[in-house]
């Protein structure tokens, strides 16, 4: 069984982002500009009165669910791409050839929802079991001390949600492996997917929390510098700033999505790659 080297994984990931920074500049601004272009129209097309009709919230629910669609699509582009820069070096291809839709990106796509109704189905499950229990204990605690009983149940929910956060990034953290498999044709099963993160769950979800903090950290920031710049110039219902914030905050969304894909496809080859016998021994 192999084992995840945590800082040697984050520094190679970090190192291989920086490396190829300038494809990876190239290769998100098609889906940076698109989305940004579509999200300011959406909302601009979508006015606010004080008083919203049942009209304009349905128009508001449908421009949301468009552009929900439309970013998953650029993020399942995006991310093969990324996948097989991050795999097969060596390949040679285009920005268009790299980013249009073809059956391999239909294949992640399937594997993306799979994992995601996975996961969906553990939450359910422990999230029932935890306020069938929750139920009793505050209807025990009810009847034996009164209504002061109840903050037993409230502090089992709070525990309760954090052991469904905690069960799902560490399933997450396996399963996705399925993901980098999906971009380079690599036909995994599920199960074998899951036997080939054994004993690094707790390994793989560190990689990708640690390599991906920066990232994170660069959104925020930008995210606080939008809204200060919004109500400091009193911007924010114009259409240029609109466009400016989409494309400011669209391309720092990217770089934490290509941290979070460098980091899966250097844990993949790290993985699947065969344990050296080292050198023979000579009497």
């Amino acid at each position: 069984m192999k084992k995840l080297a945590i800082r040697d994984t984050i520094l190679e990931v970090l190192g291989f982002l920086w490396a190829n920074r300038l494809d990876l500049f190239r290769m998100i601004a098609a889906p940076v500009l698109a989305l940004s272009m579509i999200n300011a129209a959406a909302t601009a097309l979508t006015p606010k009165p004080e008083t919203p009709t049942t009209e304009l919230q349905g128009a508001a629910t449908f421009s949301a669910m468009l552009l929900i669609g439309v970013s998953f699509i650029f993020y399942v582009m995006f991310a093969v791409a990324w996948h097989r820069r991050c795999l097969k070096p060596e390949e040679q291809t285009t920005i268009w050839t790299a980013l249009r839709w073809d059956k391999r990106k239909s294949q992640f796509t399937i594997r993306s929802f799979a994992i995601g109704l996975i996961l969906l189905a553990v939450a359910v499950t422990v999230g029932v079991f935890v306020a069938i229990i929750g139920g009793s204990i505050g209807f025990v605690s009810t009847v034996g001390t009164g209504a002061e009983g109840k903050a037993i149940p409230t502090a089992l929910g709070t525990i309760g949600g954090l052991i469904i956060a905690v069960m799902v990034l560490l399933m997450n953290s396996r399963l996705a492996m399925w993901l980098p498999a999906a971009a380079v044709d690599d036909n995994l099963t599920l199960m074998e997917t899951w036997v080939l993160a054994r004993g690094n769950t707790w390994r793989i979800f560190a990689v990708v929390l640690l390599s991906s903090a920066p990232g994170i950290l660069f959104f925020f920031v930008v995210d606080m510098a939008v809204k200060l710049v919004a109500q400091s110039l009193g911007m924010g219902d114009t259409l240029t700033f609109r466009l400016i914030a989409s494309l400011a905050l669209n391309l720092a969304n990217y770089v934490v999505i290509a941290i979070g894909v460098s980091a899966l496809s250097t844990i993949y080859r790290e993985l699947r790659r065969p344990n050296s016998p080292g050198m023979p021994y000579f009497m």
